[in-house]
């Protein structure tokens, strides 16, 4: 790759060049050939504090279950159901993180993280990233026509 090389596809989280990507974050870029990548993965994780939230109201479910015997039927549904309503609603405000992770055949990871705000952006990056392997892997240096005789 020279430097007045156009990339095939250029976005927040990097460029994709022919044989190469350059992963693009605030402090630094990492450029990797393709021929040195193995995996290209987009991934999500949620933070610890987020989770301990979300089972906070399901410990509702622990002290109706050690007053089965004490409450109504109907009581003790509806706060069987507002317990499971609050924990859903905190399983899905859990706070989650976005990142793209390049597994190299070195065994090394390169991870980048992404913010929420370009997490469409990450998909794309990372499905033309595939692509291009691809390509990149198929593409052999000389064809043989025919062979010698």
């Amino acid at each position: 790759m020279n430097n007045l090389e156009i990339p095939l596809f250029n976005n927040s989280c990097g460029k994709i060049f022919n044989d190469s990507i350059i992963l693009a974050t605030k402090n630094r870029e990492d450029k990797i050939n393709f021929n040195d990548i193995k995996k290209v993965k987009f991934g999500i994780t949620a933070s610890f504090k987020s989770i301990i939230w979300a089972l906070l109201p399901s410990s509702i479910f622990v002290l109706l279950y050690m007053e089965r015997k004490e409450l109504d039927s109907a009581i003790f549904f509806l706060l069987s159901f507002v317990s499971l309503a609050f924990t859903i609603l905190a399983l899905v405000m859990t706070e989650k993180n976005h990142y793209i992770n390049v597994k190299l055949n070195e065994g090394l990871n390169v991870r980048i993280n992404v913010s929420a705000d370009h997490r469409k952006d990450a998909k794309k990056f990372v499905e033309l990233c595939r692509k291009n392997m691809q390509k990149a892997k198929k593409a052999p240096g000389l064809k043989v026509l025919k062979p010698a005789a």
